[in-house]
């Protein structure tokens, strides 16, 4: 399992991890492009490099050709 997370400090100044999600490396292997990023897994940990409305992959450079992000 690949762990996900983000860091905030409390206000007694501890680290605090929140939005934890851990995704199989399995699922990640499968991606095209092996995207380490969490919000590119759905649910079910089946990427988003077919899914037109992640318009993140446009930002990362990504363009959209026939059916999936290239």
């Amino acid at each position: 399992m690949v762990r996900f997370s983000k860091g905030v400090v409390d206000r007694n100044g501890n680290l605090v991890e929140t939005d934890i999600r851990e995704i199989p490396q399995r699922a990640m292997l499968q991606c095209p492009h092996t995207i380490m990023v969490a919000d590119h897994y759905r649910k079910d940990n089946s990427c988003r490099c077919d899914d037109p409305q992640h318009t993140e992959m446009a930002e990362w450079g990504y363009t959209w050709r026939k059916d999936r992000w290239m």
